[in-house]
């Protein structure tokens, strides 16, 4: 007897108890059913697969690697030359500093050899600006790699890249997958002339970003932006370099402190691909939506519309019709 007390409580376990569907012609209910069902539908088919691509992975870990080259001749009026080279105006070496000999009876001060006369700040005069320089290219060659997909790219084409390169310069609209940029367009389109930051210097930053959809093998190209990180006006930040040369029998040199133009160039981009994971989990979230509307509209039968209690009553009410019984139970009803 307690056996079978204990199997009777164990039988809850194996219990299933089904929704209880009650039919109602309320057109207003339906009207709202029918709009929170296209709701949703529009919400899965337009905001998360076509405006979000729900359907698809993304990989926004990029790998990058740039090389570039600066073109371009100018002529200046140094003593040690008047025309310079990409190897002239381009990471010129730093200055050089050698020590001394420290002195015990200097109250232990050191000596340090150096140049006279010694630095003399003197702001920038416009008549140095090499004006020539606004012509100038910069060739940028960027390989991208997206490793969670295995893809890789480059923003040069692969075929006829020769002739190609020979033939474009950079512009947004008439061709803005061309590599090569013209130095004085670079300065124009971060708002500021060229000739007031190659009078001060200043620093800009060159942006790349790559938004590759793999489904499509065409969309995959760069789109270059710039903008000024900062000004040297500002921050008084100016290169010193030195040229040497000898002159009767001594070793001199010429400084420099030039105001120059900096790039920086940065990288960053997002890959999208195909999944069927996303997929499901987004088709599966909108058919829970469509589940809770029917939620919302046994609310506002049972609680909100003028014949709530027959909704109620028709809802809760827990006798089966004999009509709609089975032939099994209407004979155990019967008894």
């Amino acid at each position: 007897m307690a056996w079978q007390n204990k199997q009777n409580r164990l039988l809850f376990l194996f219990e299933y108890t089904t929704v209880r569907y009650v039919g109602t012609q309320n057109k207003k209910i339906g009207l709202l059913y029918r709009i929170f069902q296209l709701t949703i539908m529009g919400y899965l088919i337009g905001w998360v697969f076509l405006k979000n691509k729900g359907y698809q992975v993304k990989d926004d870990t990029l790998e990058s690697s740039v090389v570039t080259k600066v073109k371009g001749v100018a002529r200046v009026n140094t003593t040690d030359s008047n025309l310079w080279g990409p190897e002239d105006y381009v990471f010129p070496n730093q200055v050089r500093i050698k020590t001394g000999i420290c002195l015990e009876t200097h109250n232990g001060t050191c000596e340090i050899y150096g140049w006279c006369p010694t630095e003399i700040h003197r702001d920038p005069d416009p008549a140095t600006i090499v004006r020539e320089a606004e012509n100038f290219t910069l060739y940028i060659r960027n390989f991208i790699r997206f490793s969670q997909f295995n893809f890789s790219a480059s923003n040069v084409p692969k075929e006829n890249r020769s002739l190609y390169l020979k033939n474009c310069l950079y512009d947004e609209t008439v061709c803005p997958y061309c590599p090569i940029f013209r130095l004085g367009d670079i300065v124009n389109k971060t708002g500021n002339k060229f000739e007031e930051m190659a009078l001060k210097g200043g620093s800009i930053g060159v942006l790349i970003e790559w938004l590759c959809d793999l489904d499509a093998d065409s969309d995959c190209r760069p789109h270059y932006s710039f903008n000024v990180v900062m000004l040297s006006i500002a921050i008084n930040c100016l290169l010193r370099f030195a040229r040497y040369f000898t002159a009767a029998g001594q070793r001199r040199r010429t400084f420099y402190k030039v105001f120059g133009i900096h790039l920086e160039i940065m990288v960053f981009g997002m890959a999208r691909k195909f999944s069927i994971i996303p997929t499901i989990v987004n088709i599966a979230s909108a058919l829970t939506l469509m589940a809770a509307g029917s939620y919302i509209c046994d609310i506002m039968l049972l609680y909100v519309m003028k014949k709530r209690s027959v909704y109620t009553e028709s809802k809760n009410d827990k006798e089966i019709p004999l009509q709609i019984m089975p032939e099994s139970l209407k004979r155990k009803f019967s008894l």
